[in-house]
């Protein structure tokens, strides 16, 4: 510009301004004010060289007159602010796309204070709950508007949400109902925590009814799109007609630690499991060719190297001809799921199988007491008709009573070892007396099978154990081992040293063990043949025997032929056996002269006990109530009493204390008769005052030899 252009003209119609007629009047107004006194500052576009634009902070200074005061000059200056301008226009513009953006998305946003309960909702998100802006918002409102059938789901997922021990991450789908109309809608939110506890949750909800249109809405920007995909919780991507992929979310390139170089086209095969591959690239090619929608389920390598799985969908975008314009899809992370269905099923299998093999022990069980008590039932029935040989029905019947009581004993057994309740009384024992014991217990089903036996049993193999449990291992090794072997077989009995172990073997040559049944053959009710009998829970005891003393059983079949092998293992004795007198036995001795109580409300068994301790020369009586034992016990003098402990009145604890109470009871043998074999309830027995506890069913001889061992000297 030269000087003509601007000397004897306004300052407002210099040619800095006189490009727009707007800009003109600015300058003019703001020079009026400043002769009137004031400091006046404006922006405003200024031309420059070339007829270009550039953007000042125009100031316009009075100069007074310093004697009067009056304004004699002006003095503008100016600052070029272009960047600054052109950095707030695109501060501005994006604001308008973030807005168009959420409008277009139809996106809303919340802010939930969990402290005080205040719930801030936008414009968007009060029109989707059909609320105008000066409604208020409370929960109340919130759940008004959800379906009544997804209120307690939502519930449940903000629960989750703001728990601390969570993600602090909430997304959900529900209905809102308005009007007569439903509105499905996503909602997303992350939850602030401050010293562990959530204070905020932020969030968005986006009306999702018609995906299609959303998806042809966020097509008009993909500026606009590429914010929301970035801030959804699923992997998203886009590909053209042909398949070809141009772009990935950015939740995408964080979970696989990739760029678009690497991915763009087919490069995505590169996160795929090898196992899965050639089938995912398969189907997505179909839909690429027939523009089907596409959906599959795969997994995906992280950059940790972990392998994930993901729910994969696709879907055709048309142009306004009806052609497939592109495609887009989404990856969303099953894993949790997946994992959760496979345990389901395997937990789902193995209930089943634990259904099937309970409902064959209550199918086999029925048998197994049904066949001895028919035969019972057939005995009595011949001796009330007085039919058939008396001395040859007593001892079958006592045969199928000792079926029946060895059963009840193994059921109580294999529960108390499955609960833990059952107490070693180890000694120092010799491996062969105890094994001779046991091959005599089964000798008789042996022989009565016409079975070869081979018993080879080493001198002073000793170890530290309770003599009854690991006899009552071998019976049952041995039991099942002539039960599984066919007539004329054979079973073998071996045992020996080995370093610091004693090894037992208890061979047969019967069927053998399948396979898949190794396994599985000591766990409770596993029956590799059904039609054999039993319940199978001899294994099941035997294993848990074994390993309450340290040891350890395994099975096998034989290398040279049909078979099983049973081994045991366990620790040798750590003390020297000491040689001596073996432990004395009850002398030969009646009850003569003891005078007993029998307290049970169990009337038939307490007269048949009666009974046969009478027979011993033992004097008997019999009280059928708490109540009663009391009062004959006042009456009588009595050297002992039997006391069961489940009494109508009372329990026989209450019982064995009021004896305990006299002078009379003081010194009186107390034996408690129980069901229950447990530590717990052998505390409680020795809490009472009893002197010995006897588990149901009680054998007469058994309580013979015990009240001779007391009373015996005392009568000597």
């Amino acid at each position: 510009i030269d000087a003509s252009d601007v000397l004897g003209k306004d300052f407002w119609e210099c040619p800095w301004w006189t490009h727009s007629a707007d800009v003109v009047a600015q300058v003019r107004e703001a020079t009026e004010r400043a002769r009137g006194g004031e400091l006046v500052r404006l922006d405003v576009p200024i031309r420059v060289k070339d007829d270009g634009r550039m953007w000042i902070d125009l100031q316009i200074a009075p100069l007074r007159d310093e004697s009067t005061g009056e304004v004699t000059h002006l003095i503008p200056s100016a600052v070029d602010i272009s960047e600054r301008r052109a950095t707030e226009d695109r501060l501005r513009n994006s604001e308008r796309r973030s807005n168009l953006a959420r409008r277009a998305a139809r996106l809303g946003i919340y802010d939930f204070d969990l402290i005080t309960g205040a719930l801030h909702w936008d414009e968007r998100v009060r029109e989707l709950w059909g609320l105008g802006p000066d409604d208020a918002v409370d929960l109340e409102v919130f759940y008004s508007r959800v379906h009544e059938d997804d209120r307690s789901r939502v519930r449940s997922a903000i629960e989750d949400a703001i728990d601390p021990a969570g993600e602090g991450k909430y997304c959900f789908e529900y209905r809102l109902v308005h009007e007569n109309r439903t509105t499905w809608v996503e909602a997303l939110g992350d939850v602030t925590f401050e010293h562990g506890r959530a204070v905020r949750m932020l969030g968005t909800v986006q009306d999702i009814t018609d995906f299609k249109q959303a998806v042809s809405d966020l097509r008009e920007s993909e500026e606009r799109f590429r914010t929301m995909a970035d801030n959804i919780h699923q992997f998203a991507w886009m590909a053209d007609p042909t398949g070809w992929i141009f772009w990935y979310n950015q939740r995408w390139y964080d979970y696989t630690g990739t760029t678009i170089d690497d991915m763009k086209g087919w490069g995505w095969t590169k996160v795929h499991h090898p196992d899965h591959v050639e089938r995912v690239v398969a189907s997505i090619d179909h839909s690429w060719k027939t523009g089907e929608p596409w959906e599959d389920t795969f997994p995906l390598r992280c950059h940790t190297g972990e392998y994930r799985w993901f729910l994969s969908r696709a879907l055709p975008i048309y142009d306004a001809t009806g052609k497939i314009e592109r495609w887009f899809g989404t990856n969303t992370d099953i894993t949790e799921e997946i994992e959760a269905r496979e345990e389901l099923k395997e937990k789902t299998r193995i209930l089943e199988e634990e259904d099937a093999r309970k409902d064959m022990f209550i199918a086999t069980l029925g048998h197994e007491i049904r066949n001895p008590l028919a035969a019972l039932d057939g005995a009595i029935q011949v001796l009330q008709q007085g039919l058939g040989d008396v001395e040859a029905i007593y001892p079958m019947m006592a045969s199928h009573i000792h079926q029946l009581k060895t059963l009840v004993e193994d059921l109580l057994d294999i529960s108390r070892v499955s609960r833990g309740k059952v107490t070693l009384h180890k000694e120092l024992v010799d491996v062969k007396e105890v094994a001779e014991r046991a091959f005599e217990a089964v000798l008789s089903s042996i022989r009565a099978k016409n079975q070869d036996f081979i018993v080879e049993l080493p001198e002073s193999l000793r170890i530290e154990a309770d003599p009854t449990r690991l006899e009552q291992v071998f019976v049952n090794l041995l039991a099942n081992a002539t039960k599984y072997t066919d007539e004329r077989g054979t079973i073998e009995l071996h045992a020996r040293e080995l370093e610091t172990s004693a090894i037992v073997e208890v061979k047969d040559t019967g069927c053998g063990i399948p396979e898949d049944d190794i396994d599985r053959i000591f766990d409770p009710f596993v029956q590799t043949s059904p039609g054999v009998g039993g319940l199978g829970i001899g294994l099941a005891l035997v294993r848990g025997l074994v390993t309450l003393h340290g040891g350890s059983v395994r099975a096998m079949r034989r290398r040279d032929g049909d078979g099983s092998i049973f081994t045991v293992r366990l620790p040798l004795g750590r003390t020297t056996f000491e040689e001596g007198a073996p432990t004395p036995t009850p002398e030969e001795a009646d009850l003569q002269g003891i005078k007993l109580l029998i307290v049970d409300d169990m009337k038939d068994a307490a007269d048949m006990l009666a009974l046969l301790l009478r027979a011993s020369g033992a004097e008997v009586h019999c009280a059928y109530t708490g109540e009663e034992a009391i009062d004959k016990a006042g009456q009588l003098m009595l050297d002992a009493a039997l006391i069961d402990i489940g009494l109508p009145d009372m329990t026989g604890y209450d019982v064995a204390r009021a004896f305990r109470s006299t002078d009379k009871g003081a010194t009186m043998t107390l034996v408690a008769v129980t069901g229950f074999g447990d530590e717990k309830a052998a505390a409680q027995v020795r809490e009472a005052g009893f002197d010995e506890r006897m588990i149901k069913p009680v054998d007469h001889q058994k309580i013979r030899d015990y009240l001779i061992e007391r009373h015996g000297k005392d009568r000597g």
